[in-house]
């Protein structure tokens, strides 16, 4: 038979449940809010630094710094093409080759 002592340990016991699973989906809410603002973070960089090589396709830093970008995506064969092109036009070999706009 169940006693009112019993029902309220029961009821103590589901509160806190309860209490914990809104503190763990709160956390996994935050933690997939601050994942996405990386993302748009890391998507508007890509966006200026290709922005930056469009006007001068000579530009390696611009090539690096969109490379970091993809590896934090986890997109990596974009990102090793970019560290192949930034390495590519490190120095004065690019500017003598490549003139902008032609």
């Amino acid at each position: 038979m169940l006693t009112q002592p019993m029902i309220d340990e029961a009821t103590r016991r589901m509160t806190r449940e309860i209490e914990l699973d809104i503190v763990r989906y709160g956390k996994q809410l935050k933690e997939a809010e601050e994942t996405a603002s990386k993302r748009t973070r890391l998507n508007q960089l890509i966006a200026h630094q290709s922005a930056q090589i469009q006007r001068d396709k000579c530009n390696s830093m611009a090539y690096l710094k969109r490379a970091e970008a993809y590896i934090q995506l986890g997109e990596y064969d974009k990102a090793m093409m970019d560290y192949k092109s930034g390495l590519r036009y490190v120095g004065p070999i690019c500017r003598r080759a490549y003139v902008p706009g032609h």
